[in-house]
């Protein structure tokens, strides 16, 4: 019963370290599939600042392949109907890693510093770009004063957060267990206040695993 059961947890672990690892790989290639794509369309010029034109909101967690993802949707799903693009993101502070006040400023500039590469690329898209970002030991906290925040500023915002749809059917079972529901819990709190938040489907086909090469068998010598 112990050999078994110890097993059971070792292939659970396997399981939950692949999915992990098939995450990671699927962002780092939306990127690496989107950036050229950005690069290469036509640079149009930014908008004016207007507080009272349509305004999309999105919630990203870093710069990476998700978020792009998600900013480049938004033109092709609402062609033209939003004026400015607003970045909200927050930096979570684990006071298990972060030992000093130099490492907190540490992550405050690195949050900052990737909503300003998505505003470089909104603003190459024609939108008016801005930013919005926190630190604090609870997400969801800091991220429902943003909103609330931008809401005020922006009054006729509509906020937006991606999603991983994974085409293969185990990550995907596995991914409703481990991912937190950020975004979730945002939407379902943001209705409350009479707010809408868009989760924009993103889906990714996780790359096979790597088969470890073979070692050949050296041909027997033939006889002389």
């Amino acid at each position: 019963m112990t050999v078994a059961i110890t097993g059971g947890l070792i292939g659970v672990c396997l399981v939950v370290r692949n999915h992990y690892e098939s995450v990671r790989k699927a962002i780092e290639q939306l990127e690496a599939n989107l950036l050229p794509e950005i690069f290469a369309a036509d640079e149009k010029r930014p908008a004016e600042r207007d507080p009272n034109a349509p305004t999309a909101v999105l919630l990203v967690n870093g710069f990476n392949g998700l978020g792009l993802a998600t900013l480049t949707t938004i033109p092709r799903l609402f062609n033209g109907q939003f004026h400015n693009v607003i970045f909200v993101s927050v930096g979570e502070v684990d006071s298990a890693l972060l030992k000093g006040p130099e490492e907190v400023r540490e992550l405050e500039q690195q949050v900052a510093d990737d909503m300003v590469e998505y505003c470089r690329f909104a603003a190459d898209l024609g939108f008016h770009p801005e930013l919005r970002t926190a630190i604090g030991p609870d997400v969801v906290v800091e991220l429902q004063r943003l909103c609330l925040e931008v809401a005020r500023e922006f009054p006729h915002s509509v906020f937006f957060a991606g999603k991983l749809i994974f085409t293969n059917e185990l990550d995907g079972f596995v991914s409703r267990f481990l991912h937190n529901h950020t975004a979730l819990e945002i939407q379902n709190w943001l209705q409350t206040q009479g707010l809408s938040l868009v989760i924009l489907p993103v889906r990714v086909t996780p790359a096979p695993p790597r088969l470890a090469p073979s070692n050949p068998q050296p041909a027997p010598a033939s006889a002389a």
